[in-house]
């Protein structure tokens, strides 16, 4: 019976714990068995060799690599969960409308793409790693960050041994293990900011089917209607060719404004035009930015998974034991 798929996170662990030297019985006996088995792989790319290997001599068994991947796949569902039930709380927050005052389309943006563009920029603080001049803040910021908060989780819940709680250590620096648990926090960080975004603008966009919304705009600050347009025009830039309706005119953002309203334009259908502006202000600057950092921090998460695998030394003796082909090329010159 052919040994299950597993995982590239699930070889990355099980293969250097089943190297274990006190796990050979001898070193003439490893070497032979993995030079035979080196003979027969047809690819040349060490990570398909070592991995092609371990299909032949894994038992059907799962090891520890299992358990932590599907406490891994856990912990991503539930950070995309509470990211979409904060999403959608804050959105329900932003849009309150009980038909007295219109929705306030400055505390909407600041609550949908301002605060949670802060948190986008505390995530990327951490993409250089530890370098000196970020630790401390690094470190200050750690706990509101999602995707370390999600690590700090997993590493409780897997009770690994301290061999393999380092490879769950974002600190750990320029590392394979620390490159690792970087990307991994930034890919958690980046679901939940996913969710946050698709449940708000889900939540936004069923509130605007199904209830009569009204829109306008207020500040305690001296702002003048003309400055505000160009704001507004700026912010709607990236569409405005696109989607020319979902840009507000100067006339419905000098008639929106909160001191100029009476009772019969605050419940006129004129006010309700902010609502594409609204939803494409929330795509374009929440959803569309994590979405490109998830796509990336997938990519990189995978990278450092096979790094994880292949720069361990007990990984690089056992390709050396199969007649690597980087080493007979290596040779040859």
């Amino acid at each position: 019976m052919p040994r299950p798929a597993t995982t590239l996170f699930e070889d990355a662990i099980d293969i250097p714990l089943w190297l274990e030297p006190d796990g050979l019985t001898s070193h003439a006996e490893p070497s032979r068995r993995d030079r035979d088995i080196g003979l027969k792989l047809e690819s040349r790319d060490s990570l398909q060799r070592v991995r092609g290997w371990w299909r032949a001599v894994a038992s059907e068994e799962p090891g520890a690599g299992a358990r932590l991947d599907r406490i891994r796949a856990a912990i991503t569902a539930i950070v995309a969960m509470l990211g979409a039930a904060l999403g959608a709380s804050v959105a329900l927050a932003a849009f309150q409308y009980d038909g007295s005052q219109p929705v306030n389309v400055v505390r909407l943006i600041a609550l949908l793409v301002i605060v949670p563009a802060l948190f986008l920029l505390a995530s990327l603080l951490f993409l250089p790693g530890r370098v000196p001049l970020l630790r401390g803040l690094q470190d200050l910021i750690a706990p509101l960050n999602a995707g370390a908060l999600a690590l700090a989780v997993f590493r409780r819940l897997a009770r690994a041994s301290p061999e393999l709680g380092v490879a769950f250590d974002w600190r750990a620096g320029r590392s394979s293990t620390g490159r690792f648990a970087k990307w991994q926090l930034m890919r958690w960080s980046q679901v939940a900011a996913v969710g946050f975004n698709l449940a708000a603008l889900a939540t936004a966009a069923l509130l605007v089917t199904f209830t009569d919304l009204a829109f306008r705009w207020s500040t305690t600050l001296d702002a003048d209607p003309q400055v505000v347009t160009r704001i507004v025009h700026a912010i709607a830039w990236p569409w405005h060719a696109l989607v020319p309706s979902a840009v507000p005119s100067a006339e419905l953002t000098a008639e929106s404004q909160y001191f100029r309203l009476d009772s019969e334009l605050a419940s006129g259908r004129a006010l309700a035009a902010w609502w594409p502006f609204t939803l494409l202000t929330i795509v374009t600057y929440g959803l569309l930015p994590r979405l490109v950092l998830l796509v990336v921090a997938g990519t990189r998460l995978r990278a450092a998974e096979r790094a994880l695998l292949l720069d361990d030394a007990r990984v690089t003796a056992l390709l050396v034991r199969m007649g690597w082909p980087g080493l007979a090329t290596a040779a040859v010159r």
